[in-house]
């Protein structure tokens, strides 16, 4: 059984939106390109963005390149602090 999974992070009414199949592991790609041009937009560094999430240093880093397995819980954190929204919809 094949998942589709649609991504769509949300600021000021704008949406960026990151597809994945179940196979397809470029969600973080596309995902850690939003949250560090988000920060970036806002000016901040990552140690500034880490503190702000309490979150380390290192997972900002992680994050932005795209490491595959990050806890949600700590990427969450981090969406909250840059005011982006997660939201997942399975397609049918």
């Amino acid at each position: 059984m094949s998942l589709n999974l649609i991504i769509v992070l949300i600021f000021n009414e704008s949406a960026f939106t990151c597809r994945f199949n179940g196979e397809d592991l470029e969600v973080m790609v596309e995902l850690s390109e939003v949250i560090r041009g988000r920060r970036r937009d806002l000016g901040l560094r990552q140690q500034d963005l880490a503190e702000l999430s309490a979150v380390s240093e290192r997972f900002i880093r992680e994050l932005e390149h795209g490491k595959q397995g990050v806890r949600m819980d700590k990427v969450t954190d981090v969406l909250d602090a840059l005011g982006l929204e997660l939201h997942a919809l399975v397609r049918k």
